[in-house]
């Protein structure tokens, strides 16, 4: 049975948020395999690696495990400094954050208001919608195979393999270009 929230609550949240449908995580490999029957699962979503961490990553972590203590900087000059070295690109136009909900609701907070559209892929990760709905856009969803997005390749990239891409909506004209980040386009 569902618990239902005390009125007080519901009083102080706004009814388009209450009407958002919740986030529903993927199930554990350990429960999956219960159910299943099988002892060698592997999941291959929620940025889960089957193969463990990078021992690099491994290493880091050690070598910054006494100051574990300490909260970071925010905005983490060095590792910007350093992904904007390795692309050829200004630190300033780096923006990072904690998995890519977290720059989506930012993408969101910047370009969109109550009553503008998005679009995005239907079956993309159920948190985008989620960023989009609470702030009252109106949200379009569609099969990549299904729809023609104007799609134009960033200037001077390579117009093969990952790269950035002006796009514009034929079903959502409201809805502001935006660049998207490809790393699998054929």
């Amino acid at each position: 049975m569902a618990s239902k929230r005390p009125s007080w609550i519901e009083k102080l949240i706004p009814p388009h948020i209450l009407s958002i449908p919740p986030y529903v995580p993927g199930k554990p490999v350990s429960e999956v395999a219960r159910e299943l029957g099988i002892t060698e699962a592997i999941k291959m979503a929620s940025n889960e690696n089957p193969l463990g961490p990078s021992p690099l990553a491994v290493k880091a972590l050690e070598n910054h495990l006494l100051e574990s203590h300490v909260y970071p900087e925010s905005s983490a000059p060095e590792l910007r400094a350093a992904v904007a070295s390795r692309f050829g690109l200004s630190p300033d136009s780096i923006i990072l954050g904690n998995g890519s909900d977290e720059i989506m609701e930012m993408v969101a907070h910047v370009f969109l208001q109550a009553g503008d559209e998005a679009v995005m892929a239907a079956n993309a990760f159920s948190m985008y919608r989620i960023c989009v709905e609470a702030l009252e856009a109106k949200l379009y969803g569609f099969l990549c195979e299904t729809i023609g997005l104007i799609s134009e390749r960033w200037p001077g990239e390579s117009q093969n393999g990952p790269g950035l891409f002006s796009w514009r909506s034929p079903i959502a004209p409201r809805a502001p270009s935006c660049l998207v980040v490809s790393l699998n386009r054929s």
